[in-house]
C-alpha cells in the first residue's frame, strides 16, 4: 500500500471497513462513502456514529447519498484516487442482469477517477466473478468481471482471497443485515457468505488497436524481448558447461504465438506463416537424457513435461506449458485447451549422438520456461499483465481454393499479436462443408482491455482484407 495514497472507500453500510482501514493505515488520505443518507446510516446502525466520528477525528472525508453506479458525477474532492474500494456490491432487484449493470455501470464511472499507477478492488462472493478461480459456478451465472471491466477499458490483473482489515473496529455488520441477501439464493432472506470471498483488483489498460500494416516485429517487439531471449540462452548453456550456440538470433519478421496448434519450425519455413523464428543451433556434448535434466533444472521443471517425439523426419523435444488463464466469453460449446505440448528444439531424425548433430532451440520457448509464462506475447511486455484474458473466436468462411499462405498472412497483418492469440484451418471433422474453407481466430489481448466489440472489430478487418484479396466470403 503507497503511503498517503488517496482512497475511495463505496457502499461502506456502516462505514465499520472504513474506520479499519484507516486505523490499519493511518497515512491514507481516505474519502468513505455510504449510499444511504446520514440520516438513514444512523437509524439503521447503531454503531454507525463511532465510526463517522472516528473517521473525521483522524481527518478522513465521511460524505453520504454516494452512488457507485453514477460516479460521473462524483465531487468528492479534487484529483484522482490510488485505490477505489468496492466490497460486495448489491441490489435487491434486477437479477443477475441487474447485478452486471451495477457493476459495469461503476467500472465506467470510476475508471474516470483513477489516477494512472491506481487500481479498483471489487470483493465479490466465491462464484461471482466468472474467473478461473471461482469455481464450478461457471460464466452464465457469473457477474462475468473480466468482461464487464473489458468493456470499460480496465483489466484484471490480480484475484486473490479477500482479507479485511486487521483492526478491531471491524465486524462487517451490513453483511448480516436482512436487506443484503444472498445474490446466489435471491429473496430466501439469507445472509450471504464471505468464506472464500476473492478481491478483484484491476487497473486502466486502454483498448488494443489493429496492427498499422508494414509494421515489423522489430518495433512491436523491443530492447527487453531480446534480453529475456538472450538471457534465457545463457541460463540453459550454464547447466551443459561445454555447450556452445553456433548461431546469432535473429528478431523474427513477426513472432510466434503461443497455442495447441502453433506451427514447428519446418511449418513455419514451408508456409511461411510467421517468418524467421528467434532459434539458435546449440552443440550439445551430451545425451539426450543430460539435455532434459539441463532443461528441467535450468526452468525447475520436473522432467515428466518434456518428451522426445519424432515429426516429419524430425527428432523433437517438447515441453508442456500451461496456458493463460482465459476467461472464454462465448457459450462453453467449444472446449479450450489447458495446456499445451510446445516444440523447444529440434534436429534431423538419426541415430547420430546429439554432439554430432546439434539442436535448433525455440528460444521464445526457452524464455518462455525461464520466466514461467504462458503466451510468447508476454516476452516484449512488463507487468501488469492481464491475469484472466478475455477470450474471443470467430471463424472465418471462404468459398472455393485458396491459399493457405495467402489467407494467414492476411490474418496476422491485419490483426497483430497484442489482439490474435492464435489462428489455423478447421479440418473436415470440424464439420466444413464440401467447397468450404474455414479458419478459427482466437483474440486475446495481454496486456490491453480487450472487449467483444473490438474483437469483432478486428474479425471484420479480416473480412474485408480477404473480400479486398478477390475471395468470396460465405
Amino acid at each position: 500500500m503507497v503511503d498517503h495514497a488517496r482512497v475511495l472507500v463505496l457502499g461502506d453500510g456502516d462505514l465499520s471497513f472504513s474506520a479499519a482501514l484507516h486505523e490499519s493505515a493511518p497515512d491514507l488520505r481516505m474519502v468513505a462513502t455510504t449510499f444511504e443518507s446520514r440520516e438513514e446510516l444512523l437509524r439503521r446502525y447503531a454503531c454507525a456514529h463511532e465510526h463517522i466520528a472516528a473517521l473525521e477525528e483522524a481527518g478522513a472525508i465521511v460524505l453520504h447519498e454516494v452512488d457507485a453506479t453514477r460516479l460521473q458525477t462524483f465531487s468528492g474532492g479534487d484529483g484522482t484516487f490510488q485505490r477505489i474500494i468496492f466490497n460486495f456490491p448489491y441490489q435487491a432487484f434486477g437479477g443477475i442482469k441487474g447485478l452486471r449493470r451495477l457493476l459495469g455501470q461503476f467500472f465506467e464511472g470510476a475508471r474516470l477517477l483513477l489516477s494512472l499507477d491506481g487500481c479498483i478492488e471489487v470483493a465479490l462472493c466465491a462464484g461471482q466473478g466468472g474467473t478461473s478461480l471461482d469455481g464450478a459456478r461457471g460464466w452464465a451465472g457469473s457477474w462475468r468481471v473480466p468482461l464487464l471491466a473489458a468493456r470499460a477499458q480496465l483489466a484484471l490483473i490480480c484475484v486473490e482471497p479477500w482479507v479485511p482489515p486487521k483492526a478491531h473496529r471491524f465486524h462487517y455488520r451490513p453483511m448480516r443485515e436482512p436487506g443484503n441477501k444472498d445474490s446466489f439464493g435471491g429473496g430466501g432472506g439469507k445472509a450471504f457468505p464471505t468464506d472464500g470471498a476473492l478481491l478483484h483488483r484491476l487497473r486502466h489498460c486502454p483498448r488494443p488497436q489493429l496492427a498499422p500494416r508494414g509494421t515489423r516485429a522489430e518495433a512491436l517487439y523491443g530492447t527487453l524481448y531480446g534480453q529475456r531471449l538472450q538471457a534465457a540462452a545463457q541460463a540453459l548453456t550454464m547447466n551443459l558447461p561445454e555447450a556452445q550456440w553456433q548461431s546469432e538470433t535473429p528478431l523474427p519478421s513477426f513472432p510466434g504465438l503461443a497455442g495447441s496448434r502453433s506451427p514447428s519450425l519446418r511449418h513455419r519455413e514451408e508456409k511461411g506463416l510467421l517468418g524467421q523464428p528467434p532459434y539458435r543451433k546449440l552443440s550439445v556434448p551430451c545425451t539426450e537424457g543430460a539435455l532434459v535434466d539441463a532443461v528441467a533444472g535450468m526452468a525447475k521443471i520436473p522432467a515428466e513435461q518434456l518428451r522426445w517425439v519424432a515429426d516429419q523426419g524430425q527428432r523433437c523435444l517438447e515441453v508442456l506449458v500451461q496456458r493463460p488463464d482465459f476467461t472464454p466469453c462465448f457459450p462453453a460449446t467449444i472446449r479450450v485447451p489447458k495446456e499445451d505440448w510446445l516444440r523447444l528444439c529440434w534436429c534431423e531424425d538419426s541415430a547420430v549422438e546429439v554432439s554430432e548433430r546439434g539442436m535448433e532451440f525455440d528460444l521464445e520457448v526457452l524464455a518462455m520456461l525461464q520466466l514461467n509464462f504462458r503466451d510468447r506475447r508476454q516476452l516484449a511486455l512488463r507487468p501488469p499483465l492481464a491475469m484472466c484474458q478475455c477470450l474471443f473466436f470467430h471463424d472465418l468462411r471462404v468459398v472455393g481454393e485458396v491459399a493457405e499462405t495467402k489467407i494467414m498472412d492476411i490474418i496476422y497483418q491485419v490483426c497483430g499479436p497484442e489482439i490474435l492469440l492464435e489462428a489455423f484451418e478447421l479440418e473436415e471433422v470440424d464439420g466444413v462443408p464440401e467447397g468450404q474453407r474455414h479458419w478459427r481466430l482466437f483474440f486475446a489481448s495481454v496486456a490491453s482491455a480487450l472487449d467483444e466489440q473490438t474483437a469483432y472489430g478486428a474479425y471484420q478487418a479480416v473480412r474485408e482484407a480477404v473480400r479486398a484479396a478477390e475471395m468470396t466470403l460465405c
